[in-house]
């Protein structure tokens, strides 16, 4: 309520207007004693009074206009501002309701300045948090659009860190720029931080790259021990493999290839012997099962001497 408020203004702008008025009267008065004194008509305690008059009048004005400006300052008080303009996002306050601000100011609205432009906070762990850097692209989905990947970009990495069960995280902010307004605040997004790429390369599955041959097809690497590939047939970023291609005339064929970057699933490979189609082994199959493997245990059995039916007899003609 501002009426009190309103009340105290006013106040004080009359006290300024009186203030105002004495000064005018302290400074007409000290004129005129002046040209007596000068004359000899009036004392001069007459016109050290006058003097003194105008310096308190003088005073007195200027004290009337701090109380005018903080009269106007705590009427301001009472209308509270947004700082920003933009979309409510949360209320806390009814209408009436008493606000009061004790240690901390409290919360009345949460307002979105631009919902076209938002960030993600990510907790990063401590064992990534090397390969994060400001710029660096990113790309994330939530829940609401399974299908969806959405693009953006590392804008910055906090210094601050936080523990959880002895495990310790750095967060990192992601701007995002929705302009469809189609993500809403306190979405959970996954994210994925793009750490490098490459275009035009020939990839293999993982378990290509982890495949070993049956025995037999192994003394067919003394050829790929001799050119100095390693023949676990496990490579890392940046090293070296062995990848089996089937061929119908020798069987199992090894090929060494030289590995790049992975996501975990696919890793980039390069030989001058590997070309995109190519057929490698993953895996290998078990044999055709036999007669008895593949018996339906539902299905009548046929009884010694011909016929079907019941179990057959047991021995010595019983």
């Amino acid at each position: 309520d501002t009426t009190l408020l309103a009340s105290a203004v006013k106040d004080a702008e009359a006290n300024l207007e009186r203030a105002t008025a004495d000064l005018k009267q302290a400074r007409r008065d000290l004129e005129r004693l002046t040209a007596t004194h000068a004359q000899g008509i009036t004392s001069d305690s007459d016109f050290n009074k006058a003097q003194y008059n105008l310096d308190v009048a003088t005073a007195g004005v200027k004290s009337a206009e701090v109380a005018v400006s903080r009269g106007r300052q705590n009427l301001g008080y009472a209308t509270i501002r947004a700082p920003v303009s933009g979309t409510v996002v949360e209320r806390d306050v009814d209408v009436g309701q008493t606000v009061a601000a004790s240690l901390a100011a409290p919360k009345l609205f949460l307002i979105a300045n631009d919902l076209s432009e938002m960030q993600i906070l990510a907790s990063v762990d401590e064992s990534d948090i090397g390969r994060v850097k400001a710029g660096q692209p990113v790309r994330f989905t939530v829940k609401a659009y399974p299908g969806r990947t959405f693009p953006a970009r590392v804008s910055q990495v906090r210094l601050q860190s936080a523990t959880d069960q002895n495990v310790v995280s750095y967060t990192v902010v992601v701007a995002v720029k929705d302009p469809d307004g189609v993500l809403l605040p306190g979405m959970t997004a996954t994210v994925e931080f793009v750490t490098a790429t490459a275009r035009g390369v020939l990839k293999v599955p993982n378990a290509a790259l982890r495949f070993r041959p049956p025995q037999e097809a192994l003394a067919k690497l003394a050829r790929a021990r001799r050119e100095g590939v390693s023949a676990t047939g496990r490579g890392g970023e940046g090293g070296h493999a062995l990848l089996w291609t089937s061929d119908a005339a020798s069987g199992l064929k090894p090929l060494p290839v030289r590995t790049g970057i992975t996501d975990g699933q696919s890793t980039e490979v390069s030989s001058p012997e590997l070309a995109a189609g190519t057929r490698v082994v993953s895996g290998t199959l078990k044999g055709a099962k036999t007669a008895d493997e593949t018996k339906n245990p539902f299905q009548q059995q046929q009884r010694p001497g011909g016929g079907s039916g019941g179990p057959p007899p047991p021995p010595g003609g019983f």
